[in-house]
């Protein structure tokens, strides 16, 4: 809404019979837009349906405060400084998710490029080797085709994961040997990072026999949702339908078959961080 007010020119705006914009208040918008754009992509990759979102939790909360500190440095004012520490009060829920800590890590296109120390580092692998000893070798299982064909990637290059780019080239350039002696978790951290097209179960389905203990746990944690976005759709949805089926005046039991029909096509879901 408010970048489609920006995309009109001025002697449009001008024209139109709607209180004027002067020059000062244009600028405050495209302000506002640049500051509000990262959480804008957050909050998209928060309520993905068909694609794994989990992996994006950990790196859109240390992109959105990448991002934060840059407006900071070029706008100075309190607004941002009480939005930063906002953030930070209601993130720290989910920065402490194991959940979300083990997708972020599974995810191969970010690893462990969102850890800000070698601390959070060491205490990410220390918990994707606790959970990979959970997995006994009869558990370990194939991934079906049908479970990756609706992976489609996002088509657009965001902003809010720029904060990795640099260090994510460094690793590519780096030239460390890889032996048969490392463990299996020490090999995926240090194989190159996949590019953003990449969808995370398609790249554990072509790995799960380089990977077959990692490939488990991956696709256990990415097939947690990053928020209930989407199921709390379909249940206004099937609120809608209920309440049109009254209108139609469908029988008490066409009713109840209705219902049971629509409540058993919602998807399975995990119990989100308490706020």
């Amino acid at each position: 809404m408010i970048k489609s007010i920006l995309a009109i020119s001025s002697d449009k705006l001008d024209s139109l019979d709607v209180p004027k914009l002067i020059t000062y208040e244009r600028n405050i918008i495209k302000e506002g837009v640049e500051i509000l754009t990262p959480f804008e992509e957050a909050t998209d990759f928060a309520q993905i349906e068909d694609y794994p979102s989990a992996g994006y939790v950990l790196p859109s909360i240390r992109g959105l405060e990448h991002q934060l500190n840059n407006v900071i440095t070029k706008y100075h004012c309190s607004f941002l400084h009480a939005l930063k520490d906002s953030l930070s009060r209601r993130m720290v829920v989910y920065e402490a998710n194991d959940d979300y800590i083990l997708a972020a890590i599974l995810d191969p296109r970010f690893k462990l490029l969102w850890c800000r120390n070698d601390d959070e580092k060491k205490r990410a692998e220390a918990l994707l080797t606790a959970e990979m000893a959970k997995v006994k070798p009869q558990d370990i299982s194939d991934v079906t085709e049908e479970e990756t064909s609706i992976c489609k990637p996002p088509k657009k290059k965001c902003k809010i994961f720029t904060f990795m780019d640099e260090d994510r080239d460094k690793h590519t350039q780096s030239t460390r040997s890889i032996t048969e002696q490392k463990l299996e978790i020490q090999k995926y951290l240090e194989d190159p990072h996949e590019d953003d097209k990449t969808c995370p179960l398609q790249y554990w389905k072509a790995h799960r026999n380089v990977y077959p203990t990692l490939a488990e746990v991956a696709t256990t944690v990415l097939g947690i949702p990053a928020s209930s976005a989407a199921v709390e759709r379909l249940f206004r949805v099937k609120l809608l339908l209920s309440s049109t089926s009254h209108t139609l005046g469908l029988s008490e039991v066409g009713r109840s078959e209705y219902d049971t029909f629509l409540t058993q096509s919602l998807p399975p879901t995990r119990r989100m961080p308490d706020e």
